[in-house]
């Protein structure tokens, strides 16, 4: 009499085992075949293909006998084909030599790649900072000088012979078991050591403090903003040190903070579209430029990071926030006591209306507590407050 039960039992199972494992959904009228073109990104042709983008690894078959096979290129011939009754996207024929398509288009977010956003107080606290500009300046823009402080860490320095020694005159030796210098002892000593600043860099970014970065729902505080200023060069190294200023985006200001560079410290930028490792579950917490609204291939931070679970690459689904509102139509006489909070203090009726969805997020740059995504797709306007979850 167990057996049906068991049989019944034993399938779920396997259906929950296998479930990852099973074909992908591929759109209706998808290609069976496409040639990447310069200017194609990553999730474009993932569109073409699949009803969810981000099951792209599920299709794409990587090639073991070619150099970062996650890659591809302008030029690549991408065919449908089908293995053990599931599709694989496979390359055919010779690449040419270009650079590799990413994920999303990067032009708009080369710079949100390339500058600090996010920092620790403790992080400004201790950079270098613009303390004047020529006599009668408040405010500078690019092709002027500056004068500031603190631009590199500080360190010990002593020369090698600095140590202090005592030294004895010709022909005068210490009594055994003095406990005073004998008359006719001198001090020698060696050039005092001092502190100094090593600058770390040549090139810096100006950054101004903003707003405190929080958990939407405990209030937490995740980092500090930094608000990209510009970009200046060192010319002398001093205290004060001497830079030029060399593009903004804004008037620079006395106070403006100096932290290296990140120009050059761009993490891989091809990354293919996927799920986070675990579920995530938190909310848009800002629309960096100073708007509260977004909308299509718009920038947001959230309030998950690294910590999270959270890496490049992944997409976040984001859903309108959950609303309480009166129905004005509800009978007032219903017995409601089961459920107080569905009505107000006047006796009205409440009702909540679930969350729908909003658009699509992928995740382009990640901090600790903290993300930068690319809205890739938006059905209505999105804010900030509205959650996002894991697909």
């Amino acid at each position: 009499m167990f057996k049906p039960r068991l049989h019944l039992l034993t399938a779920i199972l396997i259906l929950l085992v296998s479930a990852p494992l099973m074909a992908v959904q591929l759109r209706d009228g998808h290609p069976n075949e496409v040639i990447v073109a310069k200017g194609d990104t990553l999730w474009d042709i993932s569109g073409r293909f699949l009803q969810h983008p981000w099951e792209w690894p599920k299709l794409w078959k990587r090639n073991p006998s070619i150099k970062n096979p996650d890659l591809i290129y302008p030029g690549d011939r991408l065919s449908l084909t089908w293995v053990n009754g599931q599709p694989r996207l496979v390359r055919q024929g010779r690449r040419k030599k270009n650079s590799p398509i990413g994920i999303i288009s990067l032009r708009e977010l080369r710079a949100f790649l390339s500058r600090p956003y996010l920092l620790d107080d403790r992080a400004i606290e201790n950079s270098g900072y613009i303390i004047a500009f020529r006599e009668g300046t408040l405010i500078a823009g690019p092709g002027e000088r500056a004068y500031a402080r603190h631009l590199g860490s500080l360190e010990e320095d002593f020369e090698p012979s600095s140590t202090s020694t005592w030294r004895l005159p010709p022909g005068v030796t210490l009594p055994p078991g003095s406990g005073e210098l004998p008359e006719g002892f001198r001090f020698v000593e060696g050039k005092p050591g001092k502190k100094v600043r090593r600058p770390t860099a040549t090139h810096f970014d100006i950054v101004r403090p903003g707003d405190l970065y929080k958990d939407y729902q405990t209030g937490e505080v995740l980092g500090r903003v930094a608000l990209y200023i510009g970009t200046a060069k060192l010319l002398r190294d001093d205290d004060p040190a001497t830079i030029k200023i060399t593009s903004t985006t804004m008037e620079v200001m006395q106070g403006d903070r100096l932290i290296p560079s990140t120009e050059k410290k761009i993490k891989n930028l091809y990354f293919q579209p996927g799920v986070p490792s675990q579920q995530v579950d938190g909310h848009i917490i800002d629309v960096p430029g100073g708007v509260n609204i977004a909308g299509q291939y718009s920038v947001v931070a959230i309030d998950r990071g690294a910590a999270d679970g959270l890496e490049q690459g992944d997409v976040l689904l984001v859903n309108t926030s959950q609303r309480r509102i009166v129905d004005r139509f509800a009978p007032r006489n219903r017995d409601e006591s089961e459920f107080p909070e569905n009505r107000n203090m006047w006796g009205e009726a409440i009702v909540t209306l679930p969350e729908e969805s909003a658009g699509k997020i992928i995740i382009f740059r990640v901090f600790h507590r903290v993300s930068f995504g690319l809205i890739s797709s938006a059905t209505r306007s999105i804010k900030s407050g509205y959650p996002v979850h894991s697909p």
